[in-house]
């Protein structure tokens, strides 16, 4: 019998190859300079072994060996750490000596955040897994143990995303260079977070690692990593993983023509395309604000809406996602303003607010018919508490090649939202390329309120009132011997039926050239006009220019009235008691659910307020169902919780009622509606888009 011996011939490429290490890229100078490039990056930095020992100082390229958590009030030695997650630009976390990540007990904060040089808690109370090695290391399976780490889950042959995490295994092509390898990891393999390519919203930000996610679902469809990043380099370093030649004007529909930038008014000069368009609205290790994290989003599509980011999510379960945007091409993820725009123009001195961010995102890169430039003569402009003026100019021309009939005028706004006209020029007639040229002054008195006035020109069409452009600067009046700042976190404060709670700041600081000595309080007052002290301090020394800063929580249980609750805070001095400043905002909390019951016990359905439609743009009809008679207060309230409309406040009898709602006087922008009877009370948010 003659035994057949078939030979299948099989290309190299596809032949078993083990892991060799990163130094079998660097050995015969093959890849020296990429292995050079990827050492300085992040990828091998993921994860590193000291196995209780601690690292040497130059484990890291960049940063210097970390400092160790207290836990349960005992500080760690690295005797106690066998891993370290991270360490190179955002944060450290440390594996014990089970392979278990290090999470302490409440109040125990085991994250060192590196860019804020702070700890910061991380899931404290909880036994965590090491599950991350997929993404952190190079030869990962999941059927693989890690000897003595029964807490790690899976194993690996390097640790750190290595080269051959990205290329494969290459022990053949080690050998023999004709034989490739056999291709490892995508991008998109590790830096996403949801299966269904949903994106995580959390605590005000989108969860960072989800690159990939915000590329499929803002349209980048065909856009691949690579085409903007050099992969073996850092980008956060400054190491070239952006080229510097690189720009977004070279992509097909970033640029009106190839190469070409879009336009931007002047007044923008020195701003990137990223500032706007990948801002840091995703968070890895913690926020500079409450609009600015530390993670450049890959979602690059702007919503110009009215809106902020809490209002653009919506929950399954107990996780919050970002809400998509319908288009006619699909429904795309895009970043709504407060991140696009308010991360930056909440502390330069030009602030604004989200509703006139919505107004100048309108027709952005769009040249104007008529442009219009304003410009303060010796800026920053600070005006002292006494009083004073400014200079400035306002120049502007026609872009056409016809003749335009204009009107141009400027206004100052104060921090309280007051507006004061100033300049007005109507029916003025410029030429093909004319321009036009102002010199002026204003002044602010002693009286005016401290804080940024927002300086303003415009310039519109004459007969339609079309406006075509505007521009803005910031003056900054000192404030007087002493401020007080007193806000909520995450405002509007809508606390539910069941009850909730709202965090504040109160700073307090003293701006003269002596010492003060004061007593503050904070307080709040319900519907039925009750006070409850939210802080209280007495005879307190404010040394010269020395600032008190206070974070606070308040609670309103289940069974707490519902309506209208006003938070206001107060400075006195302690001898003569006269009051310094004071401050206060709003907060709502809603009514009982829809369902009420008479005198007698018996049960009424309540249906829900209705706005329709909603959003809207001039006017919109609110409707509401009573089963029986009622005395019915329907009001409108702005974000702060102030009042600026009633719409009823009369008796109404059973059935289905409507009223139309004029948002004439209004500016764009979110709105509660509040319906009280005598059984209940009920709220509702709309926009209004103008």
């Amino acid at each position: 019998m003659r035994l057949l011996l078939i030979f299948m011939l099989l290309p190299a490429s596809v032949l078993a190859q083990n892991y060799s290490g990163d130094l079998s890229c660097l050995g015969g100078m093959c890849h020296s300079d990429k292995y050079v490039e990827y050492k300085n990056s992040g990828h091998p930095h993921q994860l590193y072994h000291n196995n209780g020992y601690t690292p040497p100082s130059y484990t890291w390229p960049f940063t210097s060996v970390p400092p160790l958590p207290t836990v349960n009030g005992l500080p760690l030695e690295w005797s106690d750490v066998h891993y370290v997650i991270g360490n190179y630009y955002w944060k450290a976390r440390f594996l014990d000596e089970t392979g278990a990540i290090i999470t302490g007990e409440s109040g125990d904060m085991t994250q060192w955040n590196l860019q804020f040089d702070n700890w910061s808690s991380y899931h404290p109370g909880e036994t965590m897994q090491y599950d991350c090695a997929p993404c952190h290391t190079t030869g990962y399976t999941e059927y693989g143990i890690m000897p003595n780490y029964p807490n790690i889950v899976g194993g690996w042959y390097l640790d750190g995303v290595q080269c051959e995490a990205c290329h494969g295994p290459c022990s053949s092509h080690v050998v023999n260079s004709a034989i490739l390898t056999p291709g490892g990891l995508e991008c998109g393999e590790c830096h996403y977070r949801d299966r269904q390519n949903r994106l995580i919203w959390q605590d005000g930000f989108l969860l960072d690692r989800q690159e990939a996610v915000e590329l499929y679902t803002g349209g980048m469809t065909e856009i691949a990593c690579e085409q903007c990043h050099e992969p073996h380099r850092s980008t956060v370093y400054d190491l070239g993983g952006i080229p510097s030649n690189f720009d977004c004007s070279s992509c097909d529909g970033h640029s009106p023509e190839p190469g070409k930038k879009m336009y931007m008014d002047q007044v923008m000069e020195g701003v990137d395309c990223i500032d706007c368009h990948m801002p840091y609205m995703d968070i890895s290790a913690g926020s500079v604000n409450q609009y600015k994290a530390d993670v450049r989003s890959h979602i690059y599509g702007i919503l110009p809406l009215p809106i902020y980011g809490y209002e653009n999510t919506y929950q399954i379960g107990d996780t919050t996602y970002w809400q998509l945007t319908y288009t006619p091409s699909g429904d795309i993820a895009k970043i709504t303003l407060d991140y696009a725009c308010l991360g930056c123009h909440i502390d330069n001195g030009i602030p604004l607010t989200i509703e006139e961010a919505a107004e100048m995102a309108q027709g952005f890169h769009v040249e104007p018919l008529v442009s219009i430039n304003l410009t303060a003569a010796n800026p920053p402009v600070i005006i002292p508490p006494d009083g004073g003026s400014f200079d400035f100019s306002l120049n502007g021309q026609n872009n056409q090649s016809y003749e335009l009939r204009i009107d141009f005028w400027s206004d100052i706004t104060d921090p309280n939202g007051i507006v004061t006209d100033h300049i007005l020029f109507t029916d003025i007639t410029l030429q093909p390329g004319e321009t036009f040229y102002i010199d002026s002054s204003y002044a602010l008195s002693a009286a005016a309120e401290e804080g940024a006035h927002m300086y303003r020109a415009y310039v519109q069409e004459h007969v339609w009132q079309e406006l075509y452009d505007h521009d803005v600067f910031a003056v900054q009046k000192q404030p007087g011997s002493l401020s007080i700042d007193f806000a909520p976190y995450n405002p509007p404060i809508l606390i539910p039926p069941e009850g909730g709670s709202f965090d504040f700041n109160l700073t307090i600081a003293n701006n003269q050239t002596g010492g003060l000595r004061i007593n503050y309080w904070a307080e709040i007052v319900d519907p039925a006009g009750l006070v409850d002290t939210l802080i209280s301090a007495a005879d307190t020394t404010l040394q010269i220019g020395s600032i008190i800063q206070l974070d606070g929580q308040y609670s309103l249980p289940t069974g707490t009235l519902a309506g209208e609750y006003t938070c206001s805070a107060f400075a006195r001095d302690q001898i003569t008691l006269e009051l310094y400043d004071q401050e206060s905002f709003y907060l709502e909390k809603e009514g009982n659910s829809s369902v009420v019951t008479t005198s007698d016990g018996a049960a009424i359905e309540m249906f829900e307020l209705n706005v329709y439609p909603n959003p809207f743009n001039a006017t919109t009809v609110l409707s509401y169902q009573l089963h029986v008679a009622s005395m019915v207060n329907l009001a409108i309230y702005d974000i702060y919780g102030r009042k600026v409309a009633e719409l009823i406040n009369s008796q109404r009898g059973a059935g289905v009622h409507q009223v139309t709602f004029d948002s004439d006087m209004l500016s764009s922008g979110v709105y509660v509606a509040r319906l009280t009877t005598n059984q209940t009370q009920q709220t509702t948010k709309f926009v209004l888009l103008k």
